[in-house]
């Protein structure tokens, strides 16, 4: 019978690939996080709308969805503005200094100044925009 070294040597469940291909990358939590939140979100809407009153039922969906707009898009926002001005102001300028490192790579180069940083910014968003409808036209083709 052969000896335990260490407590690495015990099989883990969730290393057998069976539960490697499904719990990969988070696909499936996502997927359960979805299917529940619409079930909570719905549940007192519908309550409200089946005891016949609509009106109460539309407004505590439309308090909802701006209460989200708060919650789920307000912080992104002002941490990518923040990042943006941190490196237009030089914030990032170690990155660029590395060699042969990603990093330095795909770091963002400073603007000249502030209108430049947002003409560059615009061309930027329109170059993303027009390189993600030329994939998603090649891909319906």
């Amino acid at each position: 019978m052969p000896t335990r070294t260490s407590s690495f040597d015990v099989p883990f469940p969730f290393a057998l690939p069976i539960f490697r291909i499904i719990l990969h990358g988070g696909f499936l939590a996502v997927a359960i996080f979805f299917v529940l939140s619409g079930y909570v979100c719905s549940m007192k809407p519908l309550k409200l709308s089946l005891a016949g009153k609509p009106e109460e039922a539309r407004r505590n969906i439309a308090s909802s969805a701006f209460r989200r707009v708060v919650r789920l898009i307000i912080p992104p926002t002002l941490a990518t503005t923040i990042s943006w001005i941190l490196a237009n102001t030089g914030a990032y300028n170690m990155a660029l200094s590395l060699e042969n490192s990603w990093l330095a790579a795909h770091s963002h180069w400073r603007s000249d100044g502030f209108v430049n940083a947002i003409r560059d910014l615009c061309q930027a968003i329109v170059r993303l925009s027009l390189r993600r409808l030329t994939v998603a036209s090649y891909l319906d083709v």
